[in-house]
C-alpha cells in the first residue's frame, strides 16, 4: 500500500451497474459521499471488462471516470489524502488499483447518460471529482 500516490493526469476509471432507479441521483454539481471503501483503476480497460460484467447480467451499465487534482503529480501538498495505491504481484501478474477510504466525499462534475446502456459498448458514463 503506498498512500499520497497520484495518478497519471489525475485520472482514474470503474465500471459496473446502475439500476434506471438511482440515475436521478447523479446531478452536476452534486457532492455525496460513499460509505464503503471504493476501487478504482488506472486503466480504462479494466472498468471496461466491468462494464461488459453488467451487461452479461442484463444490467445498465456505467463507466465512472474519478478526476484528481493534476498538481499532485508534482506537488505532495495537492495530493488526494483519503485514497491508497494497493499492489499485488503474484507469479508475474500484476494488478494496480486506488482504494479510496469509506466516506471519501465526490462531487459529479458529468454525466452522459446512454441511450443503450444495455449495449456495454454504450454505458452511461459518470466524471466524478
Amino acid at each position: 500500500v503506498r498512500t499520497l500516490s497520484c495518478p497519471l493526469k489525475g485520472e482514474l476509471w470503474r465500471g459496473g451497474s446502475l439500476p434506471d432507479a438511482n440515475r436521478a441521483f447523479f446531478v452536476p454539481g452534486l457532492k455525496f459521499r460513499v460509505p464503503m471503501f471504493l476501487a478504482a483503476s488506472l486503466d480504462v480497460a479494466v472498468a471496461n471488462r466491468f462494464v461488459f460484467y453488467a451487461m452479461e447480467e442484463g444490467l445498465p451499465a456505467v463507466r465512472w471516470r474519478i478526476l484528481l487534482d493534476e498538481r499532485g503529480e508534482k506537488d505532495m501538498n495537492w495530493r488526494c489524502r483519503h485514497v491508497s495505491l494497493v499492489s499485488n504481484s503474484h507469479l508475474g501478474d500484476s494488478e494496480a488499483e486506488y482504494l479510496f477510504a469509506p466516506y471519501s466525499v465526490f462531487t459529479v462534475k458529468q454525466v452522459a447518460w446512454s441511450a443503450n446502456p444495455l449495449d456495454g459498448r454504450y454505458p452511461h458514463e459518470i466524471t466524478l471529482e
